[in-house]
């Protein structure tokens, strides 16, 4: 008897069955509340393996609660060297990132890969005790400055995380000099403050000849209370989906209270958050596709869209979030 409780299979012979495998798996890692994305990272590097060194194969997955078990069998037309160099870069990506990596050749021809994941614990979604958010800015002034306007604060309060992004009005020092202002305030903010709380404060502030896009937002396990108002570009991405939070026409200093704050709720034990000023080009926007925002850390994921993305000739800022239950 086969000792697994869950098993996925995914035959595979040409580019797109990737894709599907991508899909399936993300969907089979929810269900099991599987939040490591080296799996991910790891199912993918053998599946473009089968297409490189096999004509076809297949990809499976088991899972009994302690293991993860990852399975590559091809038809070979080009064996894959067991040792030293000949691992190749795909392989070799798998070996660092899984527990145990074992390579058979058959016989017959073609290869047997499986790479092994010890769970070291189930994720549970009440358990709000192992909640976990990590944080990665990138932030670039327009090309003919040296300093910003952009502003990110984050911070952990209690069992949420704060996070507020702002873009001021133009650039330059004048700019960077309102951006400075209100960062401080921000900062010294006290930690239980509401949202309408924080907002209406920031619209009082005296001194300020420059308004701003503003958003504040509070992140718990299961939800994120936000108020985002003119052009900045948030989203939402978890194994299932990738929503785009509301945007509120205006300006912070501008637009007359009182304005709505929003609930998203978080379904996903494993989630990332992508902030964007307007300083990234509107042609980007996450996809499935873009499989280095589950394998990249925060910060570098935040400098690749800096680094593609990025309008010179505007101040560009990206914060990434990602976290969830003992992320």
């Amino acid at each position: 008897m086969n000792k697994y409780s869950d098993l996925l299979k995914v035959n595979i012979s040409t580019d797109a069955d990737i894709y599907i495998l991508s899909y399936k798996l993300n969907k089979f890692l929810e269900k099991n509340n599987l939040i490591n994305p080296a799996i991910s990272l790891v199912a993918r590097e053998l599946a473009t393996n089968i297409l490189k060194y096999g004509t076809r194969g297949f990809i499976e997955v088991t899972y009994d609660g302690e293991l993860l078990v990852i399975t590559a069998d091809d038809m070979g037309k080009n064996n894959v060297e067991l040792s030293g160099k000949g691992l190749g870069i795909g392989l070799d990506v798998v070996k660092n990132n899984c527990d145990k990596l074992e390579i058979t050749k058959k016989r017959e021809g073609g290869s047997t890969v499986k790479a092994t994941f010890l769970i070291k614990f189930l994720i549970n979604k009440d358990n709000r005790n192992k909640f976990s958010v990590s944080i990665g800015v990138a932030s670039k002034p327009h090309y003919l400055e040296s300093k910003s306007g952009d502003i990110c604060v984050y911070k952990k309060v209690d069992d949420r995380y704060f996070i507020f992004v702002a873009d001021i009005l133009g650039h330059g020092e004048r700019a960077y000099e309102t951006a400075v202002y209100i960062k401080a305030h921000i900062e010294r903010l006290r930690e239980t403050a509401a949202i309408q709380e924080i907002l209406a404060e920031l619209i009082s502030l005296p001194g300020i000849s420059r308004g701003f896009a503003g958003f504040i937002g509070y992140i718990s396990h299961d939800r994120i209370e936000y108020i985002n108002i003119g052009n900045i570009r948030i989203w939402i991405i978890t194994p299932s989906s990738i929503s785009k939070l509301i945007e509120t026409p205006g300006i912070i200093g501008k637009t007359p209270l009182p304005l709505k704050t929003y609930t998203e709720h978080i379904t996903s034990n494993y989630f990332s958050i992508i902030a964007c000023t307007d300083g990234i080009k509107r042609q980007f926007t996450p996809t499935r596709q873009m499989y280095w925002i589950w394998d990249l850390n925060p910060h570098n994921i935040a400098n690749k869209i800096i680094n593609d993305f990025g309008i010179k000739e505007d101040d560009s800022t990206v914060l990434v979030a990602k976290g969830g239950s003992a992320y």
